[in-house]
């Protein structure tokens, strides 16, 4: 016989549905900007020169963005996010993760912006300052991944709207 909570919900489906709510977490925890880390021998960026290679390869790192805000599904996609860094203990690790969240809320905001969706830009935008603030102290980290941002910044700045340049 099955036990009931007293409003007549069946614990085993409670557990199930927190089973599957946590399994869907995880799965829609975004794949994060692959390029982010890699090394490219032929492009220099620490130099002042912004070639059309960097720009190609700045923007490629930050294609996918996964679910984007306005989505039902996205507070998944941020729970998801936030239990990974809840169980990451290590410093290094951490910032690796909070570079990872950062390059995310990028594409995310690369992504509103070609789509012409402006409503949730400035909170993007906030987040990614953010998360790129909290791995400050890491800078060996992410050495190569600022101007990779800042070039992808200043693309999605030149396309986005008026009324939400001032907010990049």
């Amino acid at each position: 016989m099955m036990k009931t909570i007293k409003n007549g919900v069946n614990r085993n489906a409670s557990v199930r549905a927190i089973i599957l709510i946590t399994a869907l977490a995880l799965v829609m925890t975004p794949v994060h900007a692959t390029l982010g880390g890699q090394r490219f021998p032929n492009v220099d960026w620490n130099d002042d020169n912004i070639t059309n290679e960097e720009i190609a390869i700045a923007q490629s790192s930050f294609s996918n963005a996964g679910v984007l805000p306005g989505s039902p599904f996205y507070f998944m996609k941020r729970w998801g996010e936030d239990l990974q860094l809840a169980f990451t203990f290590n410093d290094t690790d951490r910032a690796k993760l909070r570079l990872e969240r950062a390059q995310t809320r990028l594409a995310e905001l690369k992504k509103l912006i070609e789509g012409n969706k402006t409503e949730h830009v400035r909170e993007i935008s906030d987040d990614f300052t953010e998360e790129m603030g909290k791995c400050r102290n890491y800078t060996w980290l992410y050495n190569d991944s600022i101007k990779k941002n800042a070039i992808v910044l200043g693309i999605v700045n030149q396309n986005a709207p008026d009324n939400a340049r001032d907010f990049i």
